[in-house]
């Protein structure tokens, strides 16, 4: 009886399966499935979030600007957004373009409100969309009839608002001058004294965002004329007063973003 147990044993030893080993590759594979369900979770809740404020921003931009001309405008607002990205290197953030639009027509009983002005903000720049634009050759433009862009490298003034119809972006490592080409740098730093271990990791980013404007402008008929592009070109900064990263064609603060942090751990 004893011998048989023990063959018993062994077999059994073989055939189960273990337990043990088993709940750890689940864990390991159901584990890894809701880490990332939680990061996509993340991620959508940061795009919703940024969203709504630009949705509201643009309505609040564009009814207290109707207000003070009693009349009609149009104001649209576009925001980049560094995230945090949880298979991006430390400090290494992706950028998501947040948009939103709002119009308000304002008008006092002893004024027809008829006026019109029209404006889009970029990051920190609001730009007008009446006034004097300078304009380039646009290599493509295309309009709904295949008509072109009229002759660029000029400046031009509008009494009334243009259309910005579509922005085209330049390829980060196509950039036209070598400064604004985007730069990553890492460091992990780990100093040791008798009593205690000093580690410092940071990471720096510089980055520019070079957009071209492409505008038209509509005729009493609603027929269109296509202008040309306005180049537009913006760079990552951290605000010195807010410790905020932002974009601006005039960088109010140092240029670039640094994150960093700096912890001890105590020898025992």
């Amino acid at each position: 009886m004893t011998g048989q147990s023990k063959n018993k044993g062994i077999i059994n030893y073989f055939t189960r399966p273990n337990r043990r080993a088993q709940a750890v590759t689940e864990l390991a594979i159901f584990g890894s499935l809701l880490i990332m369900g939680f990061a996509v979770l993340m991620s959508y809740a940061q795009t919703l979030k940024e969203q709504q404020i630009a949705e509201m921003s643009a309505f609040r931009k564009a009814e207290s600007k109707a207000y003070n001309a009693n009349g009609y405008v149009s104001y649209q607002v576009m925001k980049d957004k560094r995230f945090v990205s949880p298979g991006a290197d430390f400090g290494d953030k992706q950028r998501s373009t947040i948009s939103g639009s709002g119009s308000v027509f304002w008008a006092n009983v002893n004024d027809d409100g008829g006026k019109q002005y029209s404006y889009i903000k970029l990051n920190e720049d609001e730009i007008p969309l009446q006034g004097w634009f300078w304009f380039i050759p646009a290599p493509i433009i295309i309009g709904g009839n295949g008509d072109q862009a009229e002759d660029g490298f000029q400046w031009k003034k509008f009494s009334k608002p243009v259309q910005v119809y579509d922005i085209g972006y330049v390829s980060q490592s196509d950039a036209f001058f070598p400064g604004f080409v985007p730069t990553y740098k890492s460091e992990f730093i780990k100093k040791e004294t008798e009593d205690e271990i000093i580690t410092t990791r940071s990471a720096t980013s510089k980055e520019a965002i070079w957009r071209f404007l492409r505008m038209r402008k509509a005729d009493e008929h609603g027929n269109y004329t296509y202008l040309g592009e306005v180049p537009y070109v913006q760079t990552l900064y951290t605000d010195i007063l807010t410790d905020q990263e932002k974009y601006s064609l005039v960088p109010l603060g140092i240029i670039g973003s640094t994150q960093g942090r700096t912890w001890t751990t105590t020898h025992e």
